[in-house]
């Protein structure tokens, strides 16, 4: 972000704060990989046959002034599944939302304890909310698209597949919390 205020030459300096007070937790852990990897193909599978059948529809259209149901029905059914891979990725990458305002300026014991909550409870919720999920399936294996009568679903499982995926990355990161504790709290003793 570039303003008048700090010169137009580069980042606004307060945006890096975070980064420069604490560059270990910028830091990927190496359990991150997969999930990056996983939400990076997921994302990249999905956006190639959406094109694919977007690029296919406008040929139907254009060049032989008739539409076709599965360039019209296989973006929608697959939109899901390129949104769980991008949630995915994002996660691995730590590029998801996070208030960490408050936590940066509490002392580094304090920090990872507040961390360690959050990840418990944030795993937690999602396997709440991936339990929830479950109840939904029956309903929706009843309902099918519009046009081609596939079931919804195979397009509702992106959801549940993704809640999975970051019920897991979340204990991951509660696990890698606690063991940096134990590993400080040893290197102190």
């Amino acid at each position: 972000m570039t303003t008048a205020a700090n010169g137009g030459g580069g980042a606004d300096p307060r945006l890096q704060t975070a980064a420069a007070e604490h560059p270990d937790r910028l830091a990927l852990h190496p359990a991150d990989r997969p999930f990056i990897m996983l939400g990076s193909a997921l994302a990249v599978a999905a956006t190639a046959v959406i094109g694919g059948a977007l690029v296919y529809g406008v040929i139907m259209r254009y060049a032989f002034n008739t539409s076709s149901q599965i360039s019209t029905e296989l973006p929608t059914y697959l939109f899901p599944w390129l949104i769980a891979g991008g949630v995915i990725a994002a996660m691995g990458r730590r590029g998801h939302l996070t208030v960490d305002y408050f936590t940066n300026k509490f002392a580094p014991e304090r920090r990872r304890r507040v961390e360690l909550y959050m990840w418990v409870l944030s795993a937690l919720t999602h396997v709440f909310v991936l339990l929830l999920s479950f109840q939904l399936i029956v309903p929706m294996s009843r309902q099918l698209s519009p046009m081609l009568g596939w079931p919804v679903l195979w397009s509702f499982l992106a959801f549940m597949v993704t809640i999975a995926v970051l019920a897991v990355q979340c204990g991951i990161r509660a696990y890698a919390t606690l063991t940096e504790a134990a590993e400080e709290g040893e290197n102190r003793a």
